[in-house]
């Protein structure tokens, strides 16, 4: 009997042992943690800006268990720009730009590694950290699990130089000090170091207090905030800034400017800049006027008077001043320029006071002025011209920017054989009897676009318009009771007649004369065109000689005292065309 417990007992310890045995094998088989799933990101530790930085994601699956509805979402750096060409699968999050993959289930022991890559932005320091989460479940298990990992990486350099400089050239330096009140100018220049064109920069402007804004070369999106579409390897570009700085002698007035990317209408900052302007106290003054008007806007051609005044606000007299003048050759007829006691040196007038007496001595209170001329080429000025000098005398400077208006033109003459509405009638013109002719209207502009375009000119009494053809984005209109025609054009590009095809406008008029037309007798009057010049903000008026008689005449070779011609366009060309088709003819 206790043989027979003995063996019972030992039957079910054995029983109870396999069961945990199997229990234990079958839960450690089946369960699964976070760390099996092994998971790093693999990218560069320092990084320049422009830089393509590739990010190596391995994971490994080291659970007995496979993996099922595995997804991975990476996050780009912040500033950083993706690469991968599949655009629609990259999300944009709230701050950085992410990727979602879906992946196919991971066996046990399995690896495997995806690649992302990115182009760096930033400024030097800036931290460059890229995230990625792994969603998965183990097979047979409800669970849902997620693990992360990051890797960051440092912006050691920035390849692109940002600086302030002067504004009359990008050599210069920034100024240092500015007057009070005085217009002055200051560049941005830009330089790229890459190895590659980078595109779509943008450059933004902090100014101080007190600085009022006046112009900017090349005009910007805002007064601030300027597009930089395309900058080579290895090239510069720049902007130049006019203004005036107000403030109190001895203040300081800080600049700064940011020089950044544009992704996704995204700004990213990559370089900052900062400088700044003493107002110093005025014990002495200089201005430049320009033909008696400081307000003067040039026309192509003109001749410029400078005079430059100066002025001793101190209590001691000043001797032996110097005066420097640099001069924007690019638009000047040099054969024009009269330094008058200045010295030329180069692209600089110079004024000491061993060749000018105003220069020796400048007691208190005292005024003096010394002149120079020049004169403007009348063409190849380029697109929105300006002429720049730069005075500095004793400390103190003036930039001096003197925009020039478009050259508007308006040309008016008969059409002749290519009049396209075969005008008819006798020729010289008779007294009772009906003529007609075609008068062509061409108009231009060169180096300044123009907006609010009219050209009006009158017709004599007994003219009307029975025909017309002009574009159709603009409009054309004839009174009958006064005669005048007025033809309108929102605006004229600039190039217009030279780089770009000029607009024109072709009317016929009907001519019916109650009296005895001589060879001056007018047969329209002189056209003139008006419009406003959106690079000077001015209005501007030229005009075309009138037309007459004798220069219709012309036209045909016919004198005023030869016998009267029929001029029949139409007749002429319809013989032409039953010479050329005789068999129509028969036919006919």
């Amino acid at each position: 009997m206790r043989n027979i417990l003995k063996k019972t007992a030992f039957f079910i310890f054995l029983s109870a042992f396999v069961a945990v045995a199997v229990a234990f094998f079958y839960f450690d088989r089946t369960s699964f943690d976070e760390s099996d799933l092994r998971l790093e990101i693999i990218g560069p530790e320092e990084v320049s800006v422009g830089e393509e930085m590739e990010y190596r994601v391995r994971y490994r699956n080291n659970s007995d268990i496979r993996l099922e509805n595995v997804s991975v979402i990476f996050e780009y750096p912040e500033t950083s720009v993706p690469l991968e060409r599949e655009e629609d699968e990259i999300i944009e999050g709230s701050d950085n730009f992410r990727k979602r993959k879906e992946l196919p289930d991971i066996n046990p022991g399995q690896e495997e590694i995806i690649d992302f890559s990115a182009r760096a932005f930033g400024e030097k320091g800036d931290a460059v950290e890229a995230s990625a989460w792994f969603s998965y479940s183990p097979q047979n298990l409800s669970a849902n699990y997620e693990i992360s990992r990051s890797h960051t990486g440092i912006i050691t350099e920035v390849p692109l130089t940002l600086e302030f400089v002067s504004g009359d050239s990008f050599d210069g330096s920034f100024p240092d000090r500015v007057e009070a009140g005085q217009d002055f100018s200051f560049g941005l220049y830009i330089f790229s170091d890459l190895d590659y064109d980078i595109g779509d920069l943008g450059l933004r402007a902090t100014y101080p207090s007190g600085f009022e804004f006046i112009s900017s070369s090349p005009e910007g999106i805002e007064d601030n905030e300027w597009e930089i579409e395309s900058l080579g390897s290895r090239n510069g570009t720049g902007v130049t800034v006019s203004g005036i700085l107000e403030g109190e002698p001895g203040d300081t007035r800080g600049f700064q400017a940011e020089l950044g990317v544009w992704r996704r209408d995204r700004f990213i900052p990559i370089k900052r800049v900062e400088d700044r302007i003493l107002i110093p106290s005025r014990e002495f003054f200089m201005d430049v006027v320009v033909n008696d008007d400081p307000d003067y806007v040039a026309d192509p051609g003109d001749d410029l008077l400078y005079d430059i005044y100066f002025k001793n606000l101190g209590e001691e007299t000043i001797e032996n001043l110097f005066l420097r003048v640099d001069l924007d050759t690019d638009m000047i007829d040099e054969e024009r320029l009269e330094t008058m006691q200045g010295m030329l040196r180069g692209d600089t007038i110079i004024w000491n006071h061993s060749s000018t007496s105003q220069l020796r001595r400048l007691g208190p209170e005292e005024e003096e002025k010394v002149s120079f001329m020049m004169g403007i080429k009348e063409d190849d000025l380029g697109y929105n011209p300006e002429i720049r000098i730069s005075a500095e005398m004793n400390q103190a400077r003036r930039t001096i920017q003197t925009k020039v208006n478009t050259d508007l033109e308006i040309m008016q003459n008969f059409m002749g054989e290519d009049d396209p509405f075969r005008s008819s009638g006798p020729l010289p013109l008779n007294m009772n009897q009906t003529s007609t002719y075609t008068i062509s209207w061409e108009v231009g502009s060169s180096f300044n676009d123009v907006e609010d375009v009219e050209v009006n000119a009158e017709l004599p009494e007994g003219a009307t318009i029975i025909n017309s053809d002009y574009p159709e984005e603009t409009e054309f209109e004839f009174d009958s009771e006064t005669g005048e025609i007025i033809w309108k054009l929102e605006s004229l590009e600039r190039g217009t007649g030279i780089s770009r095809s000029a607009p024109k406008a072709n009317f016929q008029v009907e001519f019916t004369p109650d009296f005895s037309v001589e060879g001056d007798t007018e047969l329209i009057s002189e056209a003139v065109i008006r419009g406003t010049d959106t690079w000077t903000d001015r209005e501007l008026e030229k005009e075309s000689g009138s037309l007459l008689h004798g220069d219709l005449l012309g036209i045909f070779e016919i004198g005023i005292d030869d016998e009267v011609e029929e001029i029949e366009f139409e007749e002429e060309n319809q013989e032409e065309d039953d010479e050329d088709d005789p068999d129509e003819d028969e036919n006919n």
